[in-house]
């Protein structure tokens, strides 16, 4: 974002995901994982608020 000119670039992270949320959609590769391999995986998941200005000029 800052390569493209935005400036006072924030990021708030709204809500991170679990296995939960997730339920029976693990794909089958992760079948063979180690459960906390999974679980780490899936809580980089997360839904964002992004907020930037775009100076005028």
């Amino acid at each position: 974002m800052a390569q493209a000119g935005f400036t006072e670039i924030e990021l708030e992270v709204t809500r991170r995901y679990s296995r939960e949320d997730v339920g029976d959609m693990i794909p089958q590769v992760f079948t063979h994982v180690d459960a906390a391999l999974v679980d780490d995986t899936i809580s980089r998941f997360a839904s964002t608020f992004v907020r930037a200005v775009k100076p005028q000029g």
